[in-house]
C-alpha cells in the first residue's frame, strides 16, 4: 500500500518506576490499557503519518488499533489475552483442517462502504489471531522451512511449504527484528545464563549491557556482509578484549622491551564519563597483606580497592 512501517515497537525502560508511577504517565490515567498508552508515547512523533505500526500481543488490542487510527497511524497486532470486542470465539470456532489456512472478518461503520478494521485467525502450528486496521487477507510469500525427518533409511532433512496471508507476511517481517534481536542476546551471548547474579541492579546492568552488544553486532553485520562476516560468537571474542584492554585515550607509541618511548598518558577530566577517560586497569602486584585476595585489585586511575565497580 505505500506506506512505511515502524518497526519494531520497544517500550521504554523505567526500572525505577511503580506502578503508580506508570499511571500518571500521558495516555494512563483515562482508562486506557497499559499497552495501549505505551504504544500511543512511542508513537506520538509520527502522528499523521499513515504509518504501519506491528504490535505483539502485549500491545495488541480492538482499542489499540482505534486510538492508532485515530491519530493517523495504521495497526497490525497479535491478540492473545486482550479480547475485549474481539470475536476471539467465532474466529476460534471456525473449522479449517489444515495448516496454513485463515478466516477474516471485517467491521464496517454505518453509512461507510469500506472496512476499517479486520479480525483474522490463521494457523500454523496452533491459532494465531490478528486485529488489524490496514493490509488485506490476499495471499502471501510461502514458507519454505527446513526440517528434520525420521524415515526408515534415517533421518532426512525436508523442506516443509506453509500458506500464509498477506498481512501475516507484513506483521512477522517486523516481529522477526524482536526474535532476531532476542535469540543474539540471549542464546549467542547469553550473559543472562553464565553471568549467575542475586543483586537486582547487577542482572539490570547485565541486561543492558547484553542487550548492547547484540545491538553492536547487528550494526556490524548490516556494515559487513557476505562470507567475511564473523559470527557472534567469534566478534564477541575480538570485542571483548579490545574493550578490556584499550589504548584509546593515550598517546605517543607503545614501547617494547629494551627501551623505547614510554606511553604517555592523556589528562584525565575533572568528572571522567564511562568510555570517554578513566577505567579499569590491572596492576602490577598482587594485595602483599592477602595472597588469596587476588582478585581485589587497584583502579590504575581512582586506586580504589573495589574494582568491581568502574570509576568511569
Amino acid at each position: 500500500e505505500g506506506r512505511r512501517e515502524i518497526r519494531p515497537a520497544t517500550p521504554h525502560c523505567r526500572a525505577d518506576s511503580t506502578k503508580e508511577d506508570m499511571g500518571t504517565l500521558e495516555f494512563a490515567g483515562d482508562g486506557t490499557l497499559a499497552g495501549t498508552a505505551t504504544t500511543l508515547r512511542l508513537t506520538k512523533p509520527w502522528w499523521g503519518s499513515q504509518r504501519v505500526v506491528c504490535g505483539d500481543s502485549a500491545f495488541a488490542s480492538v482499542a489499540c488499533a482505534e486510538r492508532l487510527l485515530e491519530n493517523g497511524l495504521r495497526f497490525i497486532g497479535v491478540v492473545k489475552s486482550a479480547t475485549r470486542r474481539f470475536p476471539m470465539e467465532t474466529l476460534g470456532a471456525v473449522t479449517m483442517p489444515v495448516r496454513g489456512g485463515w478466516r477474516s472478518m471485517v467491521s464496517i461503520a454505518p453509512g461507510e462502504e469500506r472496512p476499517k478494521f479486520a479480525a483474522d485467525v490463521w494457523v500454523d502450528r496452533d491459532r494465531r489471531y490478528f486485529i488489524r486496521s490496514c493490509g488485506d487477507d490476499r495471499e502471501g510469500d510461502e514458507i519454505r522451512r527446513k526440517r528434520w525427518r525420521v524415515l526408515d533409511g534415517g533421518p532426512v532433512q525436508d523442506e516443509v511449504t506453509l500458506r500464509q496471508p498477506a498481512f501475516a507476511q507484513k506483521y512477522y517481517e517486523a516481529a522477526s527484528v524482536i526474535d532476531r534481536h532476542n535469540r543474539i542476546r540471549q542464546d549467542d551471548i547469553g550473559l543472562e545464563k553464565t553471568f549467575v547474579v542475586r543483586d537486582w541492579a547487577t542482572r539490570v546492568n547485565s541486561a543492558l549491557l547484553a542487550m548492547t552488544g547484540a545491538n553492536a553486532y547487528l550494526l556490524y553485520r548490516g556494515s559487513v556482509s557476505g562470507d567475511g562476516a564473523m559470527t557472534v560468537g567469534a566478534w564477541m571474542k575480538e570485542l571483548c578484549p579490545g574493550m578490556i584492554f584499550n589504548n584509546w585515550e593515550r598517546t605517543g607509541t607503545r614501547s617494547g622491551r629494551g627501551g623505547g618511548s614510554a606511553v604517555r598518558a592523556a589528562p584525565l577530566r575533572e568528572f571522567p564519563s564511562s568510555g570517554v577517560s578513566g577505567r579499569l586497569s590491572p596492576t602490577r602486584k598482587v594485595r602483599k597483606e592477602n595472597p588469596n585476595a587476588a582478585y581485589r585489585k587497584r583502579c590504575a586511575v581512582c586506586s580504589t580497592q573495589r574494582s568491581r565497580f568502574v570509576c568511569s
